[in-house]
């Protein structure tokens, strides 16, 4: 038989070692709620709504699962799991929203069906994976591969070491490469294969702008035409698409680069091509 202890007010301590207490409607407590101790396993419940405190992994749980999500096998030691299947199966993880997934130790999975399985990484947005050590994912369907990598916008991937990649469809795929802008679309996407770079774009596959530590490169294409820099400092080289190629000793200095009212300071640079003074005199010269 059972004790109906019907509705009392107890005197003394409830000692129900060895034993459950089950079907529990409500627990309304003024003070304070102490779930202390380091041991108990949490029998594998699969699909359902429930609270879920681990003892032995000193793991929390809330909300609710279709299946095996929450149990033992998928449960990381000290993780945090609150939402709708979500999965924190890394130690020290922390997965929330919904269909989240921190796979990776020390990670962190936000949003909607994002994924955090690199170690220390994060994955924040809709449909977002962190997969190499440390990487950072945010946006959506945004992928960090290799570690360190960066990756935030719409359909972005940062897949070198170190690399950065910010946007819309965009690519940075070599060490310690910075991508940033908006390619075309998801099949021509702004890329920048260049290790130790940065390209920027917009609308278009190749960059507008690129610098490396040895050149400044700048396609014109379907551009309006013209360049107007007032300094380049420390550049050995400038290289145009139509061939035309500077280089100077001392960098490239300019007047209000319309041609009215300035003139260009061409520095000591070593012509690579003949230059077409047609309409313009050379004056001044020493």
């Amino acid at each position: 038989g059972a004790d109906n202890l019907g509705n009392h007010i107890a005197t003394m301590t409830l000692n129900m070692a060895g034993y459950d207490i089950t079907n529990i409607s409500s627990i309304n407590a003024s003070g304070i709620l102490l779930f202390n101790g380091s041991t108990g396993i949490v029998p594998d419940l699969d699909a359902g709504t429930r609270l879920v405190w681990y003892p032995e992994k000193a793991a929390f749980r809330a909300g609710a699962v279709t299946s095996d999500q929450w149990n033992y096998l998928n449960t990381g030691m000290w993780s945090f799991a609150a939402g709708n299947n979500v999965t924190a199966n890394g130690n020290y993880s922390v997965a929330l929203n919904r269909n989240t997934t921190a796979s990776g130790a020390n990670s962190i999975a936000m949003g909607n069906a994002s994924v955090a399985s690199g170690g220390t990484s994060t994955a924040m947005g809709n449909s977002t994976t962190a997969s190499g050590t440390a990487s950072i994912a945010m946006g959506s369907n945004s992928i960090a591969s290799e570690n360190y990598a960066v990756a935030m916008g719409e359909n972005v991937t940062a897949s070198g070491l170190d690399s950065i990649a910010i946007g819309q469809w965009v690519t940075g795929s070599e060490a310690n490469s910075i991508s940033i802008g908006k390619g075309i679309d998801n099949d021509n996407r702004l890329v920048n294969n260049k290790s130790s770079s940065l390209a920027i774009g917009f609308d278009r596959a190749i960059p507008t702008l690129f610098v490396s530590s040895a050149s400044v490169s700048i396609d014109s294409t379907d551009m309006t035409a013209g360049l107007n820099v007032s300094t380049i400092n420390a550049v050995a080289m400038i290289k145009f698409t139509d061939g035309t190629v500077m280089t100077s000793t001392t960098g490239f200095a300019g007047g209000n680069g319309g041609g009215e009212g300035g003139a260009d300071n061409l520095g000591n640079h070593i012509a690579t091509m003949t230059l077409n003074m047609a309409g313009y005199d050379i004056t001044n010269i020493s």
